[in-house]
């Protein structure tokens, strides 16, 4: 990960993006200008789209039972302003500005180094599914924001698939961020809904 050699050469933030996602001209200076106005945002993500040209993310909800989705994807931006899982898209100024988001999606976000050195970096047990969910759970329980900047923007080309593996590790995941997030009282009330997190993804 080239997060540790960004931060080791001075760099202040650093900008994550998948493989398939494709920044708008303008989006990176747009996300670094955000956070150097900002001092206490952690994390930004620039308005992301699908290839189809409907949402991909808008900043994601969290759900209480740890899990996240890519907020409005699938809907038209008017769709998602209306959505009730969105309502920080209820005030129209996000297009054109920032508005705090609960959850960001790592397919496209500027971090600021100096959040993950004092929390940390991606945890290593949780990967290729809520990792960046769980990076932000800890930013907020430290005092960081997390943003989503509507006036910049990116495409990701992105299909939501179905299969056993990928459904094992989603909730191996999102029982850890269970176990790793939420207090002894909270596990007891949730115990009901909640999968074993001894299970094994081949």
């Amino acid at each position: 990960m080239g997060i540790r050699p960004a931060g080791a050469g001075g760099a202040s933030w650093v900008l994550l993006l998948n493989q398939g996602a494709l920044v708008d001209s303008g989006t990176v200076e747009g996300l670094a200008d955000f956070l150097a106005t900002h001092p206490r945002a952690a994390a930004v993500q620039p308005a992301l789209f699908r290839g189809d040209g409907l949402v991909n993310s808008l900043g994601n909800p969290v759900h209480y039972l740890s899990f996240s989705t890519a907020g409005g994807n699938g809907l038209s931006t008017d769709e998602a302003e209306r959505d009730p899982t969105l309502p920080w898209l209820r005030d129209r100024t996000w297009r054109t500005g920032g508005v705090a988001v609960p959850a960001f999606t790592a397919a496209a976000v500027m971090l600021r180094l100096a959040a993950l050195d004092e929390v940390g970096l991606f945890e290593e047990e949780v990967f290729l599914y809520h990792e960046d969910l769980e990076l932000g759970l800890r930013l907020r329980r430290a005092g960081w924001t997390l943003h989503l900047l509507g006036s910049v923007r990116a495409v990701h080309q992105y299909e939501f698939s179905r299969n056993r593996r990928k459904w094992c590790y989603l909730e191996r995941n999102r029982d850890w961020v269970l176990l790793a997030h939420y207090r002894a009282r909270s596990l007891a009330v949730l115990a009901g809904h909640s999968s074993s997190s001894s299970r094994r993804c081949g």
